[in-house]
């Protein structure tokens, strides 16, 4: 039966490539159209084989409702559609997709056909005597969907019968696709000369060989290594069977392009060091062809050994394979270096396998004398576990190494371990086992106060072994906790000529209850978040008997019975792991992590880790614990009163105390205000955590300048932060202020902040601009322990400060409230200004709120009085003028025929203007700087008196 036929996928996609066309119009434009498709999928096909060539694989066939779409290992897709309806066309039939269906039938798009897809097994052979294998059964018939559309029915013998019966229609002018074998035929492809052909895609096409060496040298170039070297035994020489394997690329490259015949190497002779006399290059490389299997070419290879460059001479010998294509091309494999350099058995060491992660193959050499055997502890990695009710093949458990010839104890205790591989078959060697000593002798080997000989509690037959009890033989558990030995030779197979055992060593077995595999580290993860209590990472019931006992392939009572839990010692571990009771099942066993609080806030923003051992002789298990610890956050956006904030909640604003009516006290002008006013609060003012979530009604809060201030250094001055946070400083040279200062809570005033008038520093700051001086503040909150959680309120509910802006208490406006009028007698309305007209004064809430409403008028005479305004002067030498020109040229300085002075009068004098030269037509504006001296400071600013032109003009 053609086996390897079964379960291939076959799509069949029926594409349109003629349409019917209108016999009343001309053809030739769909004689075009037509010959547009046949290129167009000509292109398609080459483009799709073009990436074969380069080593892309097809990986899938689907078919669509219009065709078949081809994907390749590349990710690529290409889709090969019906061709266009002409006119009065009728549709491509959809494709159909053929698999194999569990029952072994033939299913075409999920149907069944109740065809048979392979034949029913053959009968068994006869059983000859003794065992010996019966003869192959006969293979039945099976059937196959041809591209023919016909059933075929495949005998045993492979003849290909055609049936009658169709296993689907085909419209006339289709395409049949079959994929199999990475290889998609097209059968009715219409070509560019009109006749129906055949397309085959994804044929692969050998293109790169890689060598699979069983060696890498790390001299002479790095290059793999084919190794001839004879071994050297105590009864002679052993030469090695060369064999050399090589990837092909693309994998599924067949064997039927190969000329195998032909295959050859090319030799190559370098120098390596330096130049000396070359020998002749007579080692005459013979290549012979193996096998093409799974993407594997493998050759023999022999040599003249006799004339290969000696190991650490100047020269080296390479091979290159050559394998000639049946398309006349050959294809060339990597240089590999040739030795023959002698391998001695002194350089081998029998190790027990498979070596344990933290181990080194040091660690692994068995046991060299009965004897070291007998003294071996059951922890020792060599020492290997045998259940009581099995049978262990001992060639699965022992491999032969060759070692470093460097390579020493003290290497070992370091960690490095360079031993690598020996392949025993390429020197035709073999295991023995017996139950002797080094000396020929049976092995005895008695323990306990009854001088039990552990020997008597195995059978070995070959390389199998099994337990027993003395004289009784079978499963028996008063075979466990035995600890007998078997003697393992390395010998050739050919035992006439080399009939010395090259190597040996002892396994020394333990008889265990459970056989237990071995279990890779495991890791716990998990998060904490700090609190006011420790916090565990439990491993549950569930999670013991997935983690642990399912992969240590053992009972939970085997497993608490005898792996047994120890805390690493490490001092950088955080915590402690404890092996508890299941709570809900006193037969189980929980691992609990305990992490204490203080850890907890110790470690904030860290990721911990704690670890710890299930140990069972060799077997350790070895389990990590490991958890980021985040700090608890409390969100109070929803506090914040919109209101007396920004639209993204980043600032509030403070100011002096609004003026009573008629209020004339400038010691009621305070700078002082409760930060929770922009808050919703308790009925004891306090910010109203609880509203958030009742489990926040114990948090405490405090509010600090924060230490990243928005304004640090500004003319010579530097902004800092006390170190309890509640204070605001300012320093200038030797000048050291408290401009701010944060009160905490009290049940009649709540929390203040207070602007410091006593602070020249703090005033000039503030009197700086309208709204210049800032400052950031933190709300720190506590839980119930006293310990700060992250807040998050501000800045769009991300931050945990906020800024204060302080308002300047007095601002002036730029513009004079009265003007002069040039060319008047002096003394005469016009020629002098009131300074209450020549500044307008207002306080802080025409900024804050876009009015007139407060300014110093006539209605808030008060004002003067409440804010403290001493003093209102005009810098005379410093008036400039605005709209004054000279040749179109702005004349920057008062004309000497200009006269303005401040002379006493009134509260704050009065400003006066006289111009002694000629008349004015056009009317300017002085712009004068002046200086309001009050109780918060000095407001320094220029103000903008307009001239009216002459009057007698």
């Amino acid at each position: 039966m053609k086996k390897n036929l079964l379960f291939k996928f076959f799509v069949l996609a029926v594409v349109a490539v003629f349409a019917t066309m209108s016999s009343c119009k001309s053809y030739d434009d769909d004689i075009d159209n037509l010959q547009t498709q046949i290129d167009s999928m000509k292109k398609t096909l080459d483009e799709i084989q073009a990436k074969v060539n380069s080593g892309a694989v097809i990986t899938n066939v689907a078919s669509t409702s219009n065709g078949i779409t081809i994907t390749l290992s590349d990710g690529k897709s290409y889709t090969i559609t019906n061709g266009t309806n002409g006119t009065n066309g009728q549709d491509g039939a959809p494709g159909s997709v053929i698999t194999i269906g569990e029952n072994g039938h033939w299913l075409i798009d999920g149907v069944d056909t109740g065809v048979a897809a392979q034949g029913p097994a053959g009968q068994d052979g006869a059983v000859g005597p003794q065992g010996p294998a019966g003869l192959d059964g006969k293979d039945g018939a099976y059937y196959f969907p041809n591209e023919d559309g016909y059933w075929h029915k495949i005998a045993a013998d492979g003849t290909d019968t055609k049936t009658e019966v169709k296993w689907q229609t085909l419209p006339e002018g289709t395409l049949t696709a079959v994929f199999a074998d990475g290889q998609v035929t097209l059968y009715g492809v219409k070509m560019s000369d009109g006749s129906y052909g055949t397309y085959v895609l994804g044929k692969a096409i050998l293109s790169h060989l890689t060598l699979i060496p069983d060696f890498v040298a790390d001299w002479g170039g790095a290059l793999p290594v084919l190794n001839f070297s004879p071994l050297t035994t105590p009864c002679g020489d052993i030469a090695p069977s060369a064999y050399a394997r090589y990837k092909v690329s693309p994998s599924n490259a067949s064997l039927d392009e190969i000329n195998v015949n032909d295959i050859y190497f090319l030799y190559n002779n370098p120098t390596v060091i330096s130049t000396y006399a070359v020998k002749s290059a007579e080692i005459a490389p013979k290549a012979e062809f193996v096998s093409l299997e799974d993407g594997i070419l493998t050759v023999k290879v022999d040599i003249n050994t006799e004339y290969v460059e000696e190991e650490w001479g100047d020269k080296i010998d390479q091979l290159m394979l050559v394998v000639p294509l049946k398309n006349g091309s050959e294809v060339n494999s990597d240089w590999a270096k040739v030795v023959s350099s002698g391998i001695s058995y002194e350089d081998l060491a029998l190790v027990r396998v498979p070596k344990l992660e933290d181990d080194s193959w040091y660690e692994m050499e068995l046991a060299k004398t009965a004897a070291d055997a007998k003294v071996l502890e059951l922890d020792d990695p060599t020492v290997v576990q045998l259940t009581y009710d099995e049978e262990l093949d001992l060639k699965e458990v022992v491999n032969t190494m060759l070692k470093s010839g460097y390579y020493d104890f003290a290497v070992a205790q370091n960690g490095y371990d360079d031993w690598s591989d020996f392949n025993i078959d390429t020197y035709n060697l073999q295991y023995v086992f017996d139950l002797k000593d080094e000396e020929g002798n049976t092995i005895v080997y008695k323990v306990g106060a009854n001088n039990t000989d552990q020997q008597k509690f195995i059978n070995l037959v070959g390389s199998k072994v099994t337990t027993r009890v003395y004289d009784l033989d079978g499963p028996n558990p008063a075979a466990v906790d035995r600890t007998p030995i078997v003697h393992v030779m390395l010998k050739s197979k050919d035992a006439t000529a080399y009939p010395c055992t090259i190597v040996e060593g002892f396994i020394k077995l333990n008889i265990v209850e459970e056989k237990v595999v071995h279990v890779d580290p495991i890791t716990i993860n998990g998060a904490f978040v700090a609190g006011c209590i420790n916090d565990t990472l439990r491993v549950g019931t569930q999670q013991m008997n997935e983690e642990f006992y399912a992969k240590a392939g053992v009972s939970k009572s085997f497993f608490h019975e005898n792996y047994v839990w120890a805390e690493d010692t490490d001092p950088d571990g955080v915590g402690t792991i404890q092996e508890v009771e299941d709570p809900l099942d006193n037969q189980s066993y929980n691992l609990i992590w305990v992490v204490t609080e203080a850890e907890l806030w110790d470690n904030l923003g860290e990721t911990i880790t704690k670890t710890g051992t299930y140990t069972y002789g060799t077997n350790v298990i070895k389990v990590t614990f490991s958890a980021t610890v985040t700090q608890p956050s409390i969100n109070l956006r929803s506090l914040l009163i919109s209101n007396y904030w920004d639209a993204n909640k980043t600032f509030t604003t403070h100011n002096v105390a609004v003026p009573a009516l008629d209020a004339v006290n400038p010691d009621d002008c305070t700078y002082e205000n409760n930060i929770n006013n922009s808050f919703k609060t308790t009925d004891e003012g306090l910010l109203d955590l609880a509203a958030i979530n009742s489990a926040y009604a114990n948090y405490s809060y405090e509010y600090i300048f924060d230490e990243d201030q928005p304004i640090e250094t500004v003319d010579g001055i530097t902004i800092s932060v006390s170190d309890d946070g509640k204070e605001l400083i300012a320093t200038k040279g030797t000048v050291v202020e408290t401009v701010a200062t944060i009160t905490d809570h009290t049940d009649t005033e709540g929390d203040i902040l207070s602007y410091n008038e006593d602070s020249d520093l703090g005033k000039y700051l503030l009197n700086k601009d309208a709204e210049f001086m800032q400052a950031r503040l933190k709300l720190v909150v506590l839980n119930e322990c006293e310990r700060e959680v992250i807040v998050k309120a501000f800045n769009g509910g991300t931050s945990d400060t906020f800024l204060v802006h302080f308002l300047r208490p007095v601002n002036v406006a730029a513009q004079a409230a009265d003007n002069f009028i040039d060319g008047v007698d002096f003394g005469d309305e016009g020629s002098m200004l009131d300074m209450k007209d020549v500044v307008v004064l207002s306080d802080w809430r025409n900024y804050a709120k876009n009015t007139t409403a407060y300014n110093f008028d006539p209605d808030h005479e008060n004002y003067y009085q409440y804010y403290g305004v001493e003093a209102v002067v005009a810098d005379l030498d410093n008036i400039t003028t605005e709209g004054l020109l000279v040749d179109g040229e702005e004349l920057t300085e008062l004309p000497s025929t200009i006269q303005v002075d401040q002379v006493t009068g009134s509260d704050f004098g009065v400003l006066t203007y006289k111009n002694n030269g000629s008349g004015l037509n056009d009317e300017f504006k002085l712009v004068v700087p002046v200086t309001v001296t009050y109780k918060w400071g000095e407001v320094v600013t220029t103000v903008k008196v307009t001239v009216k032109p002459t009057s007698a003009q």
